[in-house]
């Protein structure tokens, strides 16, 4: 049997990244030229990564092993059996 859950989203850090880092543009320069719409360009491909992050990042359980998935990468399968303590946690690293 395969059961398959998705990762809780941090709105959070989301408001934070898309309302706080395309403000950095105008910091560094007040008009637009060149060196700003490249920033803005690198900061839209910064940005479809992490959404493509936050919104494909499951868990699936098959059988006794554990996969993770975040975006494109994969995790090696962890054995359920090896779990030793499960714990929720608000920290930003995690």
């Amino acid at each position: 049997m395969i059961k398959k859950y998705h990762s809780k989203v941090s709105y959070g850090l989301l408001i934070f990244v898309f309302l706080v880092l395309p403000v950095l543009p105008n910091l560094f320069v007040g008009e637009i030229n060149e060196k700003t719409t490249g920033l803005i360009a690198f900061e839209t491909v910064v940005f479809t990564f992490i959404v493509h992050l936050f919104l494909n990042t499951f868990y699936t359980i098959e059988n006794t092993s554990l996969k993770i998935r975040c975006g494109v990468f994969s995790y090696r399968p962890i054995d359920i059996n090896l779990i030793k303590e499960i714990s929720k946690t608000k920290s930003i690293i995690s």
